[in-house]
């Protein structure tokens, strides 16, 4: 993550100097296009750089099916910091790159829409002024939060540092009841989880007394800290019951949580199942398995791989195994080199076989990294 954001910060810096045309529709059509080349000018190049670091960093949008493919430099069914690396190798080291072939899937990454949050103090769950609206930039049944698919194939892990146990009270029926999810660190003051952990639509009620605990790789706790707000987005915030499809919300926090950030986001596509990489969640299990009682009120990993009948331009499925606690986990991939790009949202079950992540997209990608209003 903090490689990502050198890379994005430092190419963003050129967009003022660089004549960017955008990531978009527009691009050439061809059946074959250069490896690396984005916006189908036949060379590989800043402008290229550029424009993925802009979708990357929620200030490009548009990618119909070619365009998704053009911005899949190495073609692993994901778009991410991996990427941006692939196009920096070739501009770098001059290295000869080759032409690929496209055959269209009609499939396309949903390109940014309209989206109003709501904004929250933290500690006492009063709203703060009004609704603010992120505008789409320039182109390029209640379910359980729980399931474990088969038997338990879960591990306690700490080694994620970005991983953090969120604490929080909500006044259900008159009463005021204490939670434990999980977050994630997603920027130097920002932890990204689910929408339903901070408001429950079926009781109105919003979390509040929120805070965060930090781990160190042994299991000992680096300290619990106060939250300042959190965001959601309006569309969960009008549900009447529970979705996944707009089951995201962002929280800030004054600690610098720069030593942290161990994830990447990354923007997966529809062919990401042709790679079919093993899906592993990471989250605080608070429910307690009898079959598993050493995984009770411990940081745990499961891994496991994605549904094949399963497919949703705003959620994911997967057979991984999690339990009560782990909703707001990231959903993530491990590359070649080590690294974790985190490409949904844990959000619950959906049913005996599979559960279910709100995956990220540009909206997100838009709420985290480039709104004015954190």
């Amino acid at each position: 993550m903090k490689k990502f954001r050198t890379l994005i910060t430092g190419i963003l810096s050129l967009a003022m100097c660089v004549s960017v045309s955008g990531v978009s529709a527009s691009a050439s059509t061809s059946t074959t296009y250069l490896k690396g080349d984005v916006n189908g000018n036949g060379t590989v190049d800043l402008t290229d750089l550029t424009n993925l670091s802009l979708f990357l960093g929620g200030s490009n949008s548009t990618a119909d099916d070619l365009m998704s493919q053009r911005l899949d430099v190495d073609l692993d069914g994901i778009i991410d910091y991996c990427d941006i690396d692939a196009i920096s190798d070739i501009i770098r080291y001059d290295i000869p790159t080759c032409l690929i072939s496209y055959t269209s899937t009609n499939e396309s990454i949903p390109a940014q829409s309209a989206v109003s949050y709501g904004k929250y103090n933290a500690s006492t769950g009063t709203k703060v002024g009004n609704n603010y609206t992120l505008s789409p930039v320039s182109s390029i049944t209640d379910m359980s939060p729980r399931a474990i698919i088969g038997n338990d194939t879960r591990e306690i892990d700490y080694s994620k540092s970005g991983v953090v146990r969120l604490n929080y009270t909500k006044l259900i029926d008159g009463v005021a009841k204490r939670y434990v999810v999980t977050g994630f660190v997603v920027d130097e003051h920002t932890i990204l989880t689910s929408a339903h952990c901070l408001y429950e639509a079926e009781k109105e009620a919003l979390a509040y007394d929120l805070s965060y605990t930090l781990y160190s790789s042994d299991g000992t706790s680096n300290g619990t800290y106060g939250a300042d707000y959190y965001h959601v987005p309006q569309d969960y915030l009008d549900l009447s019951s529970y979705s996944p499809e707009s089951d995201y919300a962002l929280i800030t926090v004054s600690q610098d949580l720069y030593d942290y950030m161990c994830f990447d986001l990354g923007v997966a596509r529809d062919k990401v199942r042709n790679t079919n990489p093993e899906i592993y969640v990471t989250g605080y299990s608070v429910i307690n398995n009898p079959s598993r009682p050493e995984l009770f009120f411990e940081m745990v990993t499961g891994s496991g791989f994605l549904a094949e009948s399963k497919t949703s331009s705003k959620c994911l499925y997967y057979n991984t195994d999690t339990v009560g606690g782990e909703s707001g986990s990231p959903v993530y991939v491990m590359n070649s080199d080590g690294s974790m790009t985190v490409i949904g949202i844990h959000s619950g079950s959906n049913g005996a076989y599979s559960n279910t992540a709100k995956r990220i997209d540009t909206n997100i990608m838009h709420f985290i990294y480039n709104n004015p209003n954190l």
